[in-house]
């Protein structure tokens, strides 16, 4: 089986974050496997996407990872999480936040994060995190075309 690129949702508002991840993609090697599909700086903006992608899905690349941060303008990363439609299949969802708060990553567990993650500025540390978050969508998908679902 080839490699096949996972495609990633970044709702995050500050820029140099943004900057930040696409350099560690690159340094670590990772763009040839990860590819930053879209990027949204506002959660309404992240919200309409998500509730149209059944529609879209014509024109876009369906996500596998969404890394979401939590404060972002307007309405929040949980306010996100709460009016994210039910998709499938469903993508690895990563709270990816400066936030080391145990009651925010209990939240967004709460609200249905699969992962919660302090930003990582280290390149090696993101490669692993990375790496993982790849291990675990391979295993959904795994689980899902189990259940009768078209396998990759």
């Amino acid at each position: 089986m080839g490699r096949r690129k996972y495609w990633i949702i970044l709702v995050e508002d500050s820029e140099d974050d943004l900057i930040l991840f696409e350099v560690n993609l690159r340094r670590t090697g990772l763009h040839q496997t990860f590819d930053l599909a879209c990027h949204f700086t506002q959660g309404e903006a992240a919200i309409d996407y998500f509730q149209n992608l059944p529609r879209s899905l014509v024109r876009e690349p369906y996500p596998d990872i969404v890394f979401l941060d939590i404060k972002l303008p307007g309405c929040s990363g949980f306010d996100v999480l709460t009016r994210m439609p039910p998709l499938n299949p469903r993508p690895v969802i990563v709270v990816h936040t400066s936030s080391i708060l145990p009651e925010d990553k209990q939240k967004a567990e709460q609200l249905g994060a699969d992962l919660f993650q302090t930003k990582l500025v280290d390149p090696g540390e993101f490669s692993r995190f990375l790496q993982s978050v790849a291990r675990l969508v391979d295993r959904r998908r795994t689980s899902d075309s189990g259940r009768g679902q078209d396998s990759m």
